[in-house]
């Protein structure tokens, strides 16, 4: 038995195509933060070893404006992806135009379906 090795499976609806694409972006911008993290981690770590004498600089300056852009930057990604993600949302919510209307009715032991 031969298999094909394929990233997604055979997209069995028209939605398929969506929800792919919101989930590769949300993988893609989370294997970029836990790497940007990662890195981060390791180079404070290997930095400010406690084997090493500290070294006292001068008090630093605040500055605001790094976190507020990074508030900011964040926002913005995060709004995009609410962007795409309400999108497909709302495609898969909103019926086509020809599709037949039904009224279903679920009691305890039966169904009652009018079309």
């Amino acid at each position: 038995m031969q298999s094909e090795f394929t990233f997604f499976p055979e997209q069995a609806s028209t939605l398929a195509k969506g929800y792919d694409e919101i989930f590769l972006i949300t993988t893609a911008i989370s294997i970029v933060i836990g790497i940007i993290v990662y890195v981060l981690v390791t180079t404070f770590a290997i930095r400010y070893r406690r084997d090493q004498a500290a070294k006292h600089h001068a008090p630093t300056v605040d500055r605001p404006w790094i976190e507020i852009s990074a508030s900011i930057f964040l926002g913005i990604v995060f709004l995009v992806l609410f962007y795409f993600g309400a999108r497909v949302y709302l495609e898969a919510r909103t019926a086509p135009a020809d599709a037949i209307e039904m009224f279903v009715v679920g009691k305890q032991w039966m169904w009652k379906v009018q079309h």
